[in-house]
């Protein structure tokens, strides 16, 4: 799996543009198999993104550029292991991959080569890419996968190669004579790396795929396998980015064993609902979301995703005023970014209706015309073949809200001719719930698509008691055979920007026509009176202020609206319209208008998973600058917190739901279950500690009790530490 490492590049500048290469610049060395074989370039930064889209990369790595020393004169003392490892390779000869491999593996061990990148083939072979420290060459190296009964043969086949010199490649490992050395013997250098190489420290705990030893294995735990079946004592062995082995591996041999007696160990939790697009390029380690457990995020709801982007569109407030590293428009290109920033988590990408309207129709409240409409469904298929999963819908928010029924039939539609899913923010969450519920089923049904109801939940005490009947709406189209499925976080206040609350005719156009109106006293007196008709004055009181943008606001941050409005000597409404003007409509605030009785109704439905409706954030870093609702911290460990204390749904239960539930859903093949040739996400948990630690007076506060998480067979979190390295894919 790709590392970041220090390159030493094969040449000292750029393979595209030509320009050099200074000390210390960020630089991309990329690896493609063309019809020459494999080859290596190295690449600055900005012909890398430009170029990245258009390559069919077998690996790549990031990295910064390190002047090479001046060459110095080596002489050969004698058949070395690199020597006959190179000529080796050089005979392409089958009949020697055991040989080449141990011999790389060897020189691993001395030093001398660094593994770079390990893939499993489309054929279930595996290939590894190894990096001479001294030169940076490449090798890539076929795992030939080795018994352990195969390797003291190979040993000597080695030894005698060495001992006596080179073989020929067609004479048999026995019986041969060996051919004399071809560089004379020299005197020793003391310095030198390889003065023994001749030997052969080839020993079983040798790191190989298909010998009987594993990379990892975790014993002494009860594992939850992710199905909703009852814990079980076992261990559970990985190679690679695989589940080898479930069972008693007492006696297995592995590179790396984690002890975990006491402990649970399922499969790493996958965030149904996220809206990382934009954090995980500021900030790939995505701490908040590694240390709830999470190994995959669905991005891009809400009808807002990273990509595509066009025209002078905004982007939510969250992501506004991040430091984001290089520019994007496409998919592809975005995607391209999120490769080569490597993130720690798995993420699959929504496509969001917003993006599309808002680059074709644009914020006017209209509907599509016929053309705008084709045009919106040629970039989402566009969008969906470069890497899109789905299409998401934020219709309380501009300019989804101006969307009809029959414009999201037409586009899901596009998406479920390639597998996709539906998933909505639902046009109303209070009032008019059950008639939002009745759209989002009927548009999965006029397209045949799954259907994913987004953040479920009864908003507003007088609407409360609509939970009946909508749960009776979702089981009634389960029960006819729809994919309808839905999400949920572990609290009773959501999150969302401040000014959603303001009528169609004010949100209509981009953000400069929205906020000239609230500059225009005679709108301002419209908007006021039309929020006091809409709300009742107890609305007023569920509300606290969270992320703002003008430093004059940042004291109102997890202030309640009504005391943030006596201190600004105005009327909450004023104060509302306030906020709104001087941070450029990027307040978002804390909506506490949830029954928690209905929270564990929803979460107890079989078909409703766990999403933390959040961005991926940090402690420390341009990730903890805003006040993000404590759920971005902590949803899923406050779910398993829940079940430990009989307060939810059975433990079993919700790791089902937090696993192979949304993994079955969203079609994210080979995970969410812990059994052999699954994809190797695993989480360890210890039941004592874990529990959630952000509040909404301290948001940026990290879970605890998650100790290991491991990515794709990469250890990315120890002892409820980051390990720095991340694996994450796209999905």
């Amino acid at each position: 799996m790709a590392q970041d490492w220090e390159i030493k590049s094969r040449s000292a500048a750029c393979h595209e543009c030509r320009s050099a290469f200074a000390e210390g610049q960020i630089l991309i060395s990329s690896l493609v198999f063309g019809p020459q074989g494999y080859m290596r370039d190295d690449f600055c930064e900005i012909c890398w993104t430009a170029k990245a889209s258009a390559v069919s990369s077998y690996s790549s790595w990031r990295g910064t550029y390190k002047t090479p020393p001046p060459p110095r004169e080596e002489v050969l003392k004698k058949e070395t292991a690199e020597l006959l490892l190179r000529r080796l390779i050089e005979q392409t000869n089958e009949t020697r991959r055991n040989a080449i491999f141990i011999l790389a593996v060897m020189l691993e061990r001395k030093r001398i080569l660094a593994e770079k990148d390990v893939r499993r083939n489309a054929d279930s072979s595996i290939t590894r890419v190894y990096e001479h420290r001294k030169t940076g060459e490449t090798f890539v190296i076929p795992d030939p996968q080795l018994r352990l009964d195969q390797l003291e043969h190979v040993q000597q086949e080695i030894a005698a190669m060495l001992g006596g010199g080179h073989k020929s490649a067609d004479q048999a490992p026995d019986g041969a004579q060996p051919a004399p050395a071809e560089s004379e013997p020299a005197e020793p250098d003391e310095e030198d790396e390889d003065d023994d190489e001749d030997e052969v420290p080839l020993t079983p705990d040798t790191r190989n795929l298909s010998s009987p030893m594993l990379d990892l294995k975790i014993t002494g735990c009860l594992i939850l396998d992710g199905t909703g079946a009852p814990a079980a004592r076992a261990d559970i062995g990985l190679r690679a980015d695989k589940i080898e082995t479930v069972g008693d591996l007492a006696r297995a041999d592995a590179r790396v064993s984690i002890t975990a007696a006491g402990k649970y160990v399922c499969p790493g939790f996958i965030d149904a609902h996220s809206h990382s697009d934009a954090s995980l390029l500021v900030e790939p380690s995505a701490h908040s979301k590694l240390y709830q457990g999470i190994t995959t995020e669905v991005v891009g709801n809400c009808g807002a995703s990273a990509a595509p982007v066009a025209g002078d569109m905004s982007i939510p407030s969250d992501w506004k005023d991040l430091p984001h590293t290089g520019k994007w428009r496409s998919v592809a290109e975005y995607r391209a970014l999120l490769e080569q920033a490597r993130p720690a988590t798995n993420v699959l990408l929504l496509i969001g209706h917003g993006n599309l309207r808002k680059a074709v129709v644009g914020y006017a409240n209209r509907p599509a015309t016929a053309e705008e409409a084709r045009s919106m469904k040629e970039l989402l298929a566009r969008s969906l073949d470069e890497g899109g999963r789905g299409l998401s819908t934020g219709l309380i928010y501009a300019p989804g809200r101006f969307a009809s029924r029959e414009e999201l039939i037409e586009l899901a539609g596009v998406a479920a001719a390639r597998g996709g899913i539906y998933c909505s923010h639902m046009r109303g969450e209070g009032a008019t719930l059950l008639e939002a519920i009745r759209e989002a089923i009927a548009i999965g049904e006029g397209a045949g698509i799954r259907v994913q109801i987004s953040h479920l939940k009864t908003a507003g005490r007088e609407h409360w008691g609509l939970l009946d009947a909508a749960l009776d709406l979702i089981r009634a189209a389960r029960d006819k055979g729809l994919k309808v499925a839905a999400d949920r976080y572990t609290y009773i206040s959501s999150h969302t920007d401040l000014d959603f609350i303001f009528p169609d005719w004010v949100a209509a156009g981009d953000r400069d026509t929205v906020l000239a109106r609230l500059r225009d006293t005679a709108e301002r007196a419209r908007l006021k009176d039309d929020l006091k008709q809409s709300k009742p004055v107890a609305y007023w009181s569920t509300i606290t202020i969270a992320s703002t943008r003008h430093p004059d606001n940042k004291r109102f941050q997890g202030v309640p609206l009504v005391q943030a409005a006596e201190q600004l000597g105005m009327d909450p409404i004023d104060a509302v319209i306030h906020f709104a003007r001087t941070d450029g409509l990027s307040t978002t605030a804390f909506f506490a208008g949830m029954s928690e009785e209905n929270m564990f109704r929803v979460l107890a439905e079989p078909y409703v998973m766990i999403g933390t409706d959040a961005s991926a954030r940090a402690p420390t870093g341009p990730l903890s600058l805003d006040y993000p609702h404590p759920r971005a911290y902590g949803t899923f460990p406050r779910f398993l917190r829940m079940a430990l204390d009989g307060r939810s749904v059975p433990l079993n239960e919700a790791v089902r739901k937090m696993t192979s539930l949304p993994a079955g859903h969203f079609n994210l093949t080979g995970r969410g279950v812990l059994a052999k040739g699954m994809l190797a996400d695993v989480i360890v948990f210890d039941p004592v500690r874990v529990r959630d630690r952000a509040d909404y007076a301290r948001p940026h506060q990290l879970a605890e009790g998650i100790e290991h998480v491991i990515v794709n067979g990469v250890v990315t979190m120890s002892n409820s530490a980051l390990t720095g390295q991340r694996a994450g894919r796209l999905l």
